[in-house]
């Protein structure tokens, strides 16, 4: 900018501030009607949002078993619903008042929200990743207490209000020249990071460690859903194998009835109050489920009726075998190894291997919509440049919808646990089509 042409705009701001303000406003009207697609875009994830996640807490709270899993859940579902109520609103308020946005609070508050909202739940899904961890990989080993859920969303919260902190000082209404043709340059307000060079270094800093701090969880999360996966692999591929020998074993029933008379008798052996769960037990006695393991009698009782009816069956049907002598038989103990593979086997069931699928598709849904917004923030302190002041319409309506692509964690996560949850979605459709008054 030439030194008449600077003088040329104060000459005009000095002597007409109407036509100043005129020419803001057209210019904001412009960006207005071209951000209609961005605008329309950002209030269909606040209706999915708003409705989806109250449903979601709603559910959870009242109509599930209290467990740690809906616990986080539920919190989760909270932060997506501030955002849908709060975040979502400012961003609305950016985008038809993308020159004119004067009022510095509101932007401070709106940008510590949103910092606040989106560590707090990364934070979350690393505690239901761990959570899900232990639960299928560690099912036997002492699991995350409600208690300590409590405790966990305490923490996290206070680590995100403190992480989130720094973006009061470097965010706000700042003015900005914005080139208007080549020889008038307008000062325009935007609800932006500071452009006082002195914070410059601090910017970068911030948006860096937000940036390592997204990949580090990025990683972390990566990590516990791989071997989660492995393991739920190598269960089901077990129990295959397991069921081909069961089946094997149906087909030589008759084969040497002896075999198979001692073979039931083993299995059928009944542990002592002072056994337990120790690993000289039957391993059918565990079972884990989402709420970690349980002792199962039943299942016990029922295995013995069968094995009863089945080793009544070989007498019946044999007149080779002395009942006598299946009676003195020695149950045979199975070595530690055997145990504890066994164990594995039966580790946890199919709702958990559910809710843990669940889990895993919201986490990457989440990493799928806070990648183009995490990279376009790293661009945008990189450049250093506004993006209105170079870019093509079409360019900037891209840009505008990629920044906000993290909304679409908070509005499609509650319809994801309602595509894998049949209750959540009979709640739902039941109260949606119920009759009233």
């Amino acid at each position: 900018m030439t030194n008449q042409s600077s003088s040329y705009v104060r000459e005009l701001g000095k002597n007409d501030h109407t036509d100043i303000d005129s020419l803001v406003h057209n210019m904001n009207a412009d960006k207005v009607r071209l951000f209609i697609p961005v605008v329309v875009f950002v209030s269909l994830m606040m209706v999915l949002g708003l409705l989806g996640n109250a449903f979601v807490c709603y559910f959870y709270t009242f109509k599930e078993k209290k467990s740690t899993n809906t616990f986080f859940i539920v919190v989760l579902s909270v932060y997506d619903l501030l955002t849908c109520l709060f975040i979502v609103p400012a961003e609305i308020a950016i985008l038809t008042l993308y020159y004119t946005f004067g009022d510095d609070i509101a932007c401070k508050s709106m940008r510590f929200m949103n910092f606040f909202l989106t560590i707090a739940s990364i934070l979350t899904l690393i505690a239901i990743a761990t959570d899900r961890y232990k639960r299928i990989c560690h099912v036997i080993r002492p699991q995350i207490e409600m208690h300590q859920a409590r405790g966990i969303s305490v923490i996290v919260v206070m680590f995100s209000i403190l992480t989130a902190m720094p973006s009061l000082f470097l965010y706000g209404s700042n003015h900005v020249p914005i080139a208007y043709n080549s020889t008038l340059e307008v000062n325009v307000q935007k609800c932006t990071r500071t452009k006082d060079v002195a914070y410059r270094v601090y910017i970068s800093t911030y948006v860096a460690t937000q940036f390592f701090f997204f990949v580090a969880s990025l990683a972390v999360l990566i990590i516990l859903y791989s071997i989660i996966g492995h393991t739920i692999y190598h269960h089901r591929k077990r129990l295959k194998s397991q069921f081909k020998m069961n089946h094997k074993g149906r087909e030589l029933k008759y084969s040497n009835p002896k075999r198979v008379t001692s073979s039931l008798f083993t299995i059928a052996k009944e542990p002592t109050k002072e056994e337990g769960i120790r690993s000289d037990a039957p391993v059918d006695q565990i079972v884990g489920n989402d709420d970690g393991v349980q002792h199962e009698p039943n299942m016990l009782s029922h295995s013995n009726t069968e094995t009863s009816k089945q080793l009544s069956d070989v007498i019946d049907e044999t007149n080779n075998v002395n009942p006598n002598e299946v009676k003195n038989q020695v149950p045979y103990k199975a070595k530690p190894s055997i145990i504890k593979d066994s164990r594995r086997n039966h580790q946890f069931d199919a709702e958990s291997v559910r809710v843990t699928l669940v889990m895993v598709i919201v986490t990457v849904v989440f990493i799928g919509s806070f990648i183009p917004y995490i990279s376009l923030a790293v661009w945008n302190v990189i450049t250093g440049r506004d993006g209105s002041l170079f870019l093509s319409d079409a360019s900037l309506v891209a840009f505008e919808i990629g920044f906000r692509s993290y909304l679409l964690n908070s509005s499609l996560n509650p319809w994801i646990y309602g595509i894998f949850n049949s209750q959540f979605r009979r709640f739902y459709f039941g109260w949606c089509f119920r009759k009233r008054g």
